[in-house]
């Protein structure tokens, strides 16, 4: 038995010589060692072109041609290709191609076509495709066609595909899609921006939602309840509704999409008289001075109170523009009408379409109105 080993282990080294090549690129069609230089290819392992290569330590070549395997990491100083495994790192310095798993981080200088999967960051050079999934940071720096995913952060100089980040996104030109659950940030987008808070962008041609903010030098589709669009519309605006809600509204986004923030007063409400309103509104011109307004909004009735009364609906009004800062608006809404109790049932309207009152809970449809008068800035 012992022979056979010592057998086996004699034609691993010879395998390894005897395919080995006396030129700049030695060729070694297996490689096996612990780390450089006590591996089969010896102290010249870093010039070795390999066909597979296992390292129960760290590996050192110049090329992978099928398959790398390394206990803690592989240092391949121009290509590989096939499948690289590492338990820390792989780091490789010009190109890459099919599929790169390790434990901490993936390295590529120039570029990588395939897949590089990490437990903490993926790094790729220019004209990379392929996906990227990094636990904390995806990074590439010229062009990159494909998929980033990190719980983290994603990098990209220029991205043709899809960005998902658990906290950010940056990009300077993305065509495609953004998802963070916290920020994205982008020189110019075509496509989607999708941030759980805030959206940050130059030209926008496409999309951007966020929960909270979206900022861009131009941007017609935003969806936000703050929108700072440079080339965009900012006004304050004074509306008054079927309920008795008088509110103070900050109205700001593109061409077409803006958001709705507000704070007012209800004077029918008995104790708890402060009203609060968020929502979004869709413009469709129809000329330089008239356009249809459509606006979804809740408005909460005694909002510092425990019980509050919730209104949800759906605006249909037409806007007229007055000179250049003012706009006249109004129309007939739909509206779904909810409270705890019986503290507010005096401002529940008695015209309505249905009516689910209960001794723990008042609900209602109804048709409403409102009226406003906005200042553009």
């Amino acid at each position: 038995m012992k022979k056979t080993l010592l057998l086996l282990s004699l034609a691993c080294l010879l395998c390894g010589k005897t395919s080995a090549q006396t030129n700049d690129s030695p060729y070694a069609a297996f490689s096996f060692g612990l780390l450089t230089p006590l591996s089969t290819n010896g102290a010249r392992a870093g010039e070795y072109t390999n066909g597979a290569s296992v390292n129960l330590l760290a590996g050192n070549s110049r090329n992978e041609e099928h398959l790398v395997v390394s206990g803690l990491c592989s240092i391949i100083s121009e290509r590989a290709t096939g499948l690289q495994v590492a338990g820390i790192s792989t780091y490789i310095g010009r190109e890459g191609r099919g599929v790169a798993l390790s434990g901490v981080a993936n390295i590529t200088r120039e570029s990588y076509k395939g897949v590089q999967l990490s437990g903490v960051m993926n790094r790729s050079g220019a004209h990379s495709r392929g996906v990227l999934i990094g636990g904390l940071y995806n990074r590439t720096k010229d062009h990159f066609s494909g998929l980033q995913f990190s719980g983290m952060c994603n990098i990209a100089d220029d991205l043709d595909g899809i960005q998902l980040a658990g906290l950010l996104n940056t990009a300077g030109e993305l065509s495609g899609v953004q998802f963070s659950g916290l920020l994205n940030i982008a020189k110019d987008i075509k496509g989607l921006q999708f941030a759980g808070l805030v959206n940050v962008a130059e030209e926008v041609q496409g999309v951007q939602f966020a929960v909270l903010v979206n900022v861009a030098e131009e941007s017609d589709f935003p969806i936000g309840l703050i929108n700072i669009i440079a080339k965009g519309e900012k006004g304050i605006a004074l509306t008054y509704d079927m309920l008795g809600n008088a509110v103070v509204s900050f109205r700001s986004g593109g061409k077409y999409t803006y958001g709705i923030l507000g704070v007012g007063y209800n004077h029918k409400a008995n104790g708890n008289e402060i009203t609060t309103e968020a929502g979004y509104g869709i413009h469709i011109p129809v000329c330089k001075w008239f356009e249809l307004n459509n606006e979804f909004k809740a408005t909460t009735i005694g909002a510092s109170s425990s019980l509050p009364a919730l209104n949800v609906g759906y605006l249909f009004a037409p806007s007229f523009r007055l000179g250049k800062h003012y706009n006249l608006f109004g129309g007939v809404s739909l509206n779904y009408m909810t409270a705890q109790g019986k503290d507010h049932i005096g401002l529940f309207p008695e015209n309505r379409l249905w009516i689910g009152h209960t001794e723990k809970r008042l609900q209602q449809i109804y048709i409403g109105y409102q009226a406003g008068l906005q200042f553009i800035f």
